[in-house]
Order: structure tokens, then C-alpha cells, then sequence
């Protein structure tokens, strides 16, 4: 099992949630427009590729979808807000003969399939069904390509920009409108070279930003959290102290495995990091927890230390921090992040391919022991027999950031996540 997540797109302003349902959720908020943008990993020349985008949005609004050289663009299909698909070429509409759908194939552009209510004829606020746009056979001299929408092909003459040679950009566009409640939902975008698949790009996480904790219920100081995507590579969070949840589609429980992700803050001060969690409900301390990443100018990792209460004559967790001084953290700096877990209670990590030293030293500059595992060293642990002696695997990516004690919302990047087993090489 491998499972990647990338942020390929960029976009100044709108909401988004990456990976619900398995969906990019592109939303203007308000009736303002916004664009969001995709960058190829190569350009489109004369070479036989196929750019295909799979997704369904809001009937009745308006979108587009541009194909760019640049910042000038190649081509634009208009979803308009009847339902039909066109091509704008210098204010010109070419039509296609395709239409929208909704509720397994009900024609948008008929109004007897879109009645209100109350039978006055109108753009009943539905989502439409999931097509496929796809554009191929670019000849750029001639200016002609191919549009495939779901099972139909049709030749497109005259749409293309005389000034461009490439296409090395795709940007989703939600027009301005009165009427709110405006989103795209994309569900895949691939790039296919002599019919071969050469990028492509789902969203198999869900990336939740979780709501702020009202006051007196439990983690009230939890504030809200925001997410963009940002500069083509990046999951962009914002909130003053808050939570970004990660859900798996599956459950992680090989006995050992790997997870690689990049992180960037402009404020090594306050807290940025990531846990795994195999989540039993709760929003901010689950079992097992594994938590690494950057606080107070220097790498830190997050565990439990096990601790023996006399009274009760049992053992407990105990929330433990340890610092690392192995890589001094910079602010607006991009490290790569590795951690190999194990199920019997251990991981290692990486940044920037350097080993990170476990030392034992808690946050207070206090050494402490663990019970049953020995002199602290490379492996950090997460877990012990003495809690609980059963591995119930991940479930969960949480990303974590802010600070409580300043005022004013926190920025933090997370990006590039791939999540393997890992088989140790002989």
C-alpha cells in the first residue's frame, strides 16, 4: 500500500477543503469570482497529450475552465449558467452541443427537468452530475484541438490564442454572480502522453479544518482553521491555535511503516508539527499518538512517558516533550520530514536526511526513564505494554499549529505526503 497527496494548485483567495469525499472542494464563499490554478509537471507542445479533469459543480452559476500559457490564455470552455458548454474565442461563443446533467442524467438545459417549487420555471440549486473534460490533438499552427466530454468528440476550430505555443497551466474559474452557494468539486485531474499516463493527481485524505471549541466544552482552546492551496506545492493552514485533521481511507496496521511530508513556517517560535493518531474521537489527544515538528526556534518531538502512580498502583501516560538539536530551524525554510514507525511502540525520523537523536530531555531540562524500554536513544517511543498491549494501527494525519499566548492567526505549510509500508532493506 502507498498513498501520496501532493497540493498542486494556488489560488489568493476563496475556501477549500482538499479530500472530502475524495473531492478538491473549490468554493468562492461570497459572490465574488475567484481562479484557482493547476501547474503541469511538463508542458503541452504539439505532442499527442490528453488533459482530462473530471468534476461537477452548482447548476445555474458560471464556470470556466482555461487553459493557459503562462499567464495568456490558449483557450476557455464556459460551463454557462443554462447548463450549456461552449468555447470563448474574443467574445465569440462556439458551441459544442454539450450540456450539463444532473440526478443521473437529467438534462439541465431542458427548464421542464429544473421546475421550483411552486412550478415557476428556474435553476433549481442542484449539484450536477460528475463529467469528464477532456482536451487533445493541440495543433497550435492551425488552431485546432479535440474536446471529449464523457463519451463524446468533437473537433474545435478557431478557440485557440494566435500568441501562445503551450499549455503549462489549468485554472478552474467561478464567475462572479449575485447568487451564492457557488463551488467546483474536482474529483481527478490526469495527463496522458501517446496514451500513456504520465501525471495525475486525486485526493484520497480528507483534509478537515476543524471548527473553534466553544467555551467550557472540552479543548476550548482550540480556535478555528483555514485551508489553501498555496505556490503550486503546499497546504496552506491558518487559525490562531487550531487543528488541521487528516483522515486516512483506510486504516494503517503493517508492522512497519513510512511516512515522508514537507514543512515550512515563517515563525519558528510557534508550534508546528504533525501527529498520527489512531483516532478514538477525540479531536486533539488520541491513542498512540507519534508528534514531531517545530517549536520555540528548535525540533522537538511529543510522546508519552510512562509514569507509576503509587496511589492507584498503576501506570499512565504522561504528555512529554524532548528537543533536537541536530537541525536548527529557520523560518520560511522547507524541510523534508521522514518517520519510520514500528508496531512495537517505536519511530525514528529524519529532517533533511539527518538522523534526529533522541535524548531524553524533557521540556523542563529534567531527564526521565521509561519502564521496560531502557537507556533512551535513536527510537523515540509512542507506546508501552504497560498501557495498553494491543497495536490498533493509524487512522489519522493531524497537522497542529499557533500559539496560545500571541494574539493574531498563525501561518503554516504542509506538503509532498506519502505514506508506504516499509520493508527494511537486508
Amino acid at each position: 500500500m502507498e498513498l501520496k497527496q501532493s497540493f498542486k494548485w494556488h489560488s489568493e483567495k476563496g475556501l477549500f477543503v482538499f479530500g472530502r469525499e475524495e473531492y478538491f472542494v473549490i468554493e468562492s464563499g461570497d459572490s465574488s469570482g475567484i481562479i484557482c490554478s493547476r501547474m503541469l509537471k511538463d508542458a503541452v507542445q504539439s505532442d499527442n497529450s490528453l488533459l482530462e479533469l473530471q468534476l461537477r459543480v452548482v447548476v445555474g452559476k458560471r464556470y470556466g475552465i482555461r487553459l493557459c500559457d503562462g499567464e495568456k490564455s490558449v483557450f476557455e470552455l464556459i460551463i454557462k449558467e443554462d447548463g450549456w458548454i461552449v468555447f470563448l474565442c474574443k467574445d465569440k461563443e462556439i458551441e459544442t452541443g454539450c450540456f450539463l446533467t444532473w440526478f443521473r442524467g437529467r438534462p439541465v438545459v431542458d427548464p421542464s427537468f429544473l421546475v421550483m417549487d411552486k412550478g415557476t420555471p428556474g435553476y433549481k440549486t442542484v449539484e450536477s452530475d460528475e463529467h469528464i473534460f477532456g482536451f487533445q490533438q493541440f495543433d497550435f499552427d492551425n488552431s485546432v484541438f479535440t474536446f471529449n466530454f464523457d463519451n463524446e468528440t468533437k473537433k474545435i476550430f478557431g478557440a485557440m490564442n494566435e500568441a501562445v505555443a503551450k499549455i503549462d497551466k489549468v485554472k478552474i474559474v467561478i464567475y462572479p454572480t449575485k447568487v451564492m452557494g457557488k463551488y467546483v468539486k474536482v474529483k481527478r485531474f490526469a495527463h496522458y502522453r501517446e496514451d500513456c499516463l504520465f501525471e495525475e493527481e486525486n485526493f484520497p485524505i480528507y483534509w478537515e479544518p476543524i471548527e473553534g471549541i466553544p467555551e467550557g466544552f472540552p479543548d476550548d482552546n482550540i480556535y478555528s482553521a483555514a485551508t489553501y492551496p498555496s505556490d503550486y506545492k503546499w497546504l496552506k493552514c491558518s487559525g490562531r491555535y487550531s487543528w488541521v485533521k487528516g483522515y486516512l481511507p483506510q486504516r494503517i496496521t503493517a508492522k512497519t511503516w513510512e511516512l515522508c511530508f514537507d514543512i515550512k513556517t515563517p515563525d519558528v517560535e510557534k508550534e508546528t508539527c504533525l501527529e498520527m493518531h489512531a483516532d478514538d474521537g477525540t479531536m486533539a489527544e488520541a491513542m498512540l499518538p507519534v508528534k514531531v515538528g517545530i517549536l520555540q526556534k528548535k525540533f522537538f518531538s511529543g510522546f508519552a512517558s510512562i509514569v507509576y502512580s503509587e496511589k492507584l498502583k498503576k501506570y499512565f501516560w504522561k504528555s512529554q516533550q524532548a528537543w533536537f538539536h541536530e537541525v536548527e530551524p529557520q523560518p520560511d525554510t522547507v524541510y523534508s520530514n521522514r518517520i519510520v514507525c514500528s508496531a512495537d511502540g517505536y519511530y525514528s525520523w529524519w529532517v533533511n536526511d539527518i538522523p534526529m537523536q533522541f535524548s531524553g530531555v524533557a521540556k523542563t531540562g529534567t531527564v526521565f526513564s521509561f519502564p521496560g524500554i531502557g537507556t533512551p536513544g535513536y527510537k523515540i517511543p509512542y507506546y508501552n505494554e504497560k498501557i495498553k498491549g494491543e497495536f490498533l494501527g493509524f487512522s489519522t494525519i493531524a497537522l497542529h499549529y499557533g500559539s496560545l499566548t500571541e494574539p493574531g492567526d498563525s501561518v503554516s505549510y504542509f506538503g509532498n505526503f506519502t505514506l508506504k509500508e516499509f520493508h527494511p532493506s537486508v
